[in-house]
């Protein structure tokens, strides 16, 4: 019998998110530092973790919020192999999510460092130890009131690739079964956000594997193709990007895109109409492995929220008519036909 499985959404944090963030930070700070650490030095960490200095983390995409049914409960900084600010809410801890947390940060700076770095809190400090860090300095800090803050820098080596995940003691790889199940006691994490160039490639497949998936399930005439090239679908996306026509958001597990979806703002097809510009979902996909479980919702949420931000009020999209999986999602995600496409073979 399989765990319930566990949605967790990690995401760039705006600066709309500041006062949440700025809150976890100082409830932890305020509720589990005093039991740690004399008034003098929690003073200390509150200065240091001010809004101020998490503004400046925020508007240089350094900072991740973790949320959990839209509720948010843990944030964490990241700065180039710097692990920093890692919070959850107390009343959230024992849950995974600081797991889950130090997870997406250890594989994040995996992708271009050898080596993680952090300073470890005396709460914090046994957990790093059963993550496979060391000790490098140790440190203290005499605060205004006489009081002493200490605290350690830590390392962990990551250069060897496919590190695996130290869970208490007991090491684990992330996976997910053929069954599209979640392996017992590893949450699946999925991480949303906008298109990174250095993403396009997998984007490309994605895009491709889709119009095979579509050919495959609706026979439709149009998908007459044996092959289709990743490269020319790279040079298309590529050249949609650089011209500003297209919005793409990814979700992804781990460094792999697993989902995307793109849209766009164009006219109305209605030019007597006063809604004068809609916003279009072009395409949208998710790799059977990782389906039914809120990744292209979570993706229609930030595209539609896109479009809010661009004065938008109508978002539509075409779905083929043999394309019935497709129509039965988006007619739960409170999409309704409003007019029909006819074509006739001559």
């Amino acid at each position: 019998m399989f765990d319930e499985v566990l949605i967790m959404s990690i995401r760039y944090a705006s600066l709309t998110d500041l006062k949440f963030v700025t809150s976890i930070v100082c409830q932890t700070i305020q509720t589990i530092y005093s039991h740690y650490y004399p008034k003098g030095a929690v003073d200390f960490f509150l200065l240091h973790h001010r809004e101020a200095n998490i503004t400046a983390d925020i508007v240089s995409q350094n900072v991740f919020v973790l949320e959990v049914e839209k509720v948010l409960v843990g944030t964490v900084t990241i700065k180039e192999f710097e692990i920093c600010r890692l919070f959850v809410l107390p009343q959230y801890q024992g849950k995974g999510y600081g797991r889950a947390l130090l997870d997406f940060a250890e594989k994040l700076i995996a992708e271009k460092y050898k080596k993680i770095r952090l300073d470890a809190s005396l709460p914090a400090k046994e957990i790093y130890l059963k993550r496979g860090y060391r000790e490098t300095e140790s440190h203290s800090i005499l605060t205004e009131n006489g009081d002493y803050l200490f605290y350690d820098v830590m390392e962990k080596d990551i250069s060897m690739p496919n590190f695996p995940i130290d869970y208490d003691g007991k090491v684990f790889i992330t996976k997910v079964n053929s069954e599209n199940v979640e392996v017992k006691g590893v949450t699946l994490l999925f991480h949303f956000k906008e298109l990174e160039i250095s993403e396009l490639p997998q984007v490309a497949k994605l895009y491709n594997e889709l119009a095979f998936e579509l050919k495959e399930t609706t026979n439709d005439s149009y998908f007459d193709f044996e092959t289709l090239s990743i490269e020319n679908m790279l040079d298309t996306l590529k050249n949609a990007i650089q011209e500003n026509r297209i919005k793409i958001y990814v979700a992804k597990h781990s460094v792999d895109v697993i989902g995307y979806i793109s849209g766009t703002i164009t006219s109305c097809f209605l030019p007597v109409s006063s809604v004068n510009k809609i916003g279009y979902i072009e395409a949208a996909y998710v790799i059977k492995d990782f389906r039914n479980r809120n990744v292209m919702k979570q993706l229609e949420e930030r595209l539609v929220e896109y479009f809010k931000n661009e004065g938008v009020q109508f978002v539509e999209l075409n779905v083929l008519s043999a394309n019935i999986t497709g129509k039965n999602y988006w007619n739960k995600s409170g999409y309704t036909t409003f007019r029909e496409q006819m074509r006739k073979k001559i």
